[in-house]
């Protein structure tokens, strides 16, 4: 998974490295540029995933409290909180 800064990865050597089987996949979470424009063959490569930028630190404590309240929340019916839109394509 690629969470650094977009500029630190060279996307078409990563292309070829899937292409050629050095990899078996690729997950970005930031890109360059950023948004990654609708016509970058990053998004149709049947190998790589693209997140939309949302890596960070897990702190426990305030992960379990998240965790706890989306349970409570998907009891009650109602919707969740970071749910994510797959309509939007990421």
């Amino acid at each position: 998974m690629h969470v650094g800064r977009g500029q630190h990865l060279d996307a078409e050597a990563l292309r070829a490295a899937l292409d050629e089987g050095q990899l078996q996949d690729a997950i970005l979470d930031v890109t360059d540029p950023e948004p990654l424009p609708a016509s970058d063959p990053l998004w149709t490569h049947p190998r790589v995933w693209i997140t939309p930028h949302i890596a960070s630190a897990t702190r426990p404590e305030t992960a379990a409290r998240a965790v706890m309240e989306n349970i409570r929340r998907h009891l009650r019916g109602e919707a969740m909180h970071g749910t994510v839109d797959r309509s939007k394509g990421y």
